[in-house]
């Protein structure tokens, strides 16, 4: 009577199963390494991302795969890894493309490392984001700044957060004592303080 093998390998194959599509499922490279870096498992997006098919990954070298600065690199944080138990989180950048990484410890069922789970996440999109974000932020604080009209940041209840010199120039004041200055309640200006009245109202002043 075999039943119980059969079913035994049944469920193997169907935990197998699950466990690659798992694996697939997710849009970040995926990475089994042995302790002497060899790949032991990988998902359809990290062979994508390698121009090969994932069986084609397993058994190779992940670290022979890379350029010798990130090879050095990679291969440190993966050693941290072994050496420690705790993971390792860092970013680095590959053939114009820039990867987010997370080094996991993987154990035997006596707690021992057996090898290292390495998932990397393109992030190529939101750096350039970030950076256009802080070159924009960067030239209107400079237009801000430079500005030969005077200009002020205020709230919705028209306290002053920020304002340009040529404003601290015309109010002859000074800017610690126009930021925190509600507009709209303490100036004598009447010209101003319609203007901002307007701009809270959503209004265009005249």
């Amino acid at each position: 009577d075999i039943s119980e093998r059969k079913e035994a390998e049944e469920a193997l194959r169907e935990s197998r199963a699950t466990a690659r599509g798992l694996l697939d499922a997710t849009q970040e490279s995926l990475l089994l390494l042995d302790k002497e870096g060899i790949i032991i498992a990988a998902n359809q997006t990290a062979a994508h991302r390698h121009q090969r098919k994932p069986k084609e990954l397993i058994g190779k070298n992940r670290f022979d795969m890379l350029s010798e600065n990130l090879r050095e690199s990679r291969k440190a944080h993966f050693n941290n890894v072994l050496q420690t138990g705790n993971p390792e989180d860092f970013e680095d950048a590959r053939d114009g493309m820039i990867f987010h990484h997370v080094y996991y410890p993987v154990q035997d069922k006596q707690g021992a490392i057996m090898g290292v789970a390495v998932f990397a996440q393109d992030i190529t999109e939101r750096k350039q984001a970030e950076e256009a974000l802080r070159e924009s932020e960067i030239n209107m604080r400079t237009i801000f700044e430079n500005s030969p009209l005077g200009m002020i940041h205020f709230d919705k209840d028209g306290t002053i957060l920020d304002c340009n010199d040529m404003f601290v120039e015309l109010m002859g004041s000074s800017r610690e004592k126009l930021i925190g200055f509600n507009t709209p309640k303490q100036t004598k200006d009447e010209k101003l303080r319609d203007a901002i009245i307007k701009a809270l109202a959503g209004e265009t002043a005249e």
